[in-house]
């Protein structure tokens, strides 16, 4: 019975530790405005096919490069990232200091990590994980048996209905 109570009062201080830290990242004491953005209202999903650490940084560049944090902006501290994420803090920090050696995020001395101001660095990762993502797709075609002229004449075809059902809607 005392041991059932003890796993019991550790789960409750987990928690209530949990609570806390949700209502400082959710609550800018000092605004009183709301520090979450992009897919941080959606708890992240990490899959064990790589890296946690740099899963998180992809999440956070798709979360720069969609802009949910602009240029310049101040991102949330390494610890509220970790609620947010629901991972150690030591993985956040790992995944900020992989953003910061390529140029994506800078570290600004006591006052914490801020979006890169420069456009071209945002530029190139934009292009490069729409390589990515181009990449992955021609291979799903691929996998269906699609050639990439024939690919390319389905998006050709699905852009033209797209572009038809739009203007049906807009009538």
């Amino acid at each position: 019975m005392f041991l059932l109570i003890m796993i019991i009062k550790f789960f409750l201080d987990k928690i209530i530790c949990m609570v806390y830290y949700c209502h400082s990242v959710l609550v800018n004491h000092h605004t009183n405005t709301i520090c979450l953005k992009g897919s941080d209202f959606l708890a992240w999903q990490f899959t064990s096919d790589r890296p946690i650490y740099i899963q998180v940084s992809d999440q956070i560049v798709s979360d720069i490069l969609k802009g949910a944090y602009k240029m310049g902006e101040k991102l949330p501290s390494v610890r509220e990232f970790a609620v947010i994420a629901a991972v150690n803090p030591n993985t956040v920090q790992k995944a900020l200091s992989e953003l910061e050696s390529v140029g994506l995020i800078e570290t600004q001395r006591n006052t914490g990590k801020f979006v890169t101001q420069e456009r071209s660095v945002i530029e190139m990762a934009r292009k490069k994980r729409g390589e990515l993502l181009a990449v992955e797709f021609l291979k799903s075609m691929a996998a269906l048996g699609y050639t990439c002229e024939q690919t390319i004449s389905l998006l050709e075809a699905t852009k033209i209905e797209e572009g038809k059902s739009d203007e049906r809607s807009n009538a």
